[in-house]
């Protein structure tokens, strides 16, 4: 197991079979349809004492995924703005602006 890991769920992926799995929000807000997804017999959960576990609301603007892109992406293009236009003062994105956002500087 991995000296780093919180979490281990171990298991056995059972051949042949699927269940419907689904559907799920996406960061753009787009919902995937349900589809067969392998099954997995779990067998073994083990953690370290007070293991920590993160987890991300994401689907239909405006979730925790997005508010936490917020932040970086505005530091990052103010950085790269202030660079091209000293003038620049403040940037800005509407939390569920960050849709499909990233920097490419």
């Amino acid at each position: 197991m991995p000296a780093t890991a919180e979490i281990i769920i171990e298991g056995l992926v059972l051949p042949n079979v699927r269940e419907e799995e689904g559907p799920f929000g996406e960061v753009s807000g787009y919902y995937t349809p349900s589809n067969p997804k392998p099954v997995i017999e779990v067998t073994a959960i083990t953690h370290r004492k007070n293991p920590t576990y993160q987890a991300a609301l994401t689907g239909m603007p405006t979730t925790e995924n997005h508010i936490l892109k917020q932040l970086p992406l505005e530091a990052t293009y103010y950085s790269q703005l202030k660079k091209e236009f000293p003038g620049v003062t403040a940037v800005h994105f509407p939390a569920a602006g960050t849709v499909g956002m990233s920097f490419r500087g």
